[in-house]
């Protein structure tokens, strides 16, 4: 996964992120984010979590930090395995301190001390063509 800034606005444009435009509205957020809340975009690569989500997919991440606070059982997180920068798309298992993969032939990762949550996927594009 790496990240791509959302500029300001909500707008995304093809000089801000280098992809065809997109059209974000901010009442798609309302659900989960509050006024002052960041959603960034993540691209997707690796096959953890196919088939709901394909490498190249576009994650709406959220930004949230504390996994006590704003975390439900099963939600789709994006979390640094390493505390370094190492990202991974997971979904997560609140009653077991896990994160798993849709994809059965991935095994869950125990939730270690090292690991930061980096925030809740919000949202998904993917590409028609």
């Amino acid at each position: 996964i790496y990240r791509e800034e959302f500029p300001e606005g909500w707008g995304l444009d093809e000089q801000a992120l280098g992809l065809e435009c997109y059209s974000i509205s901010e009442t798609m957020f309302k659900r989960r984010t509050g006024a002052n809340s960041e959603v960034v975009g993540c691209r997707l690569k690796g096959e953890s979590m196919q088939p709901a989500y394909q490498p190249g997919d576009l994650l709406l991440v959220e930004r949230v930090e504390d996994p006590d606070g704003n975390v439900k059982n099963r939600d789709h997180v994006v979390v640094d395995l390493t505390g370094r920068g190492e990202y991974a798309m997971k979904v997560y298992l609140r009653h077991v301190q896990m994160l798993g993969s849709i994809n059965p032939h991935f095994d869950p990762i125990p939730w270690g001390p090292e690991m930061r949550l980096y925030g809740i996927v919000v949202g998904m594009f993917r590409s028609l063509v």
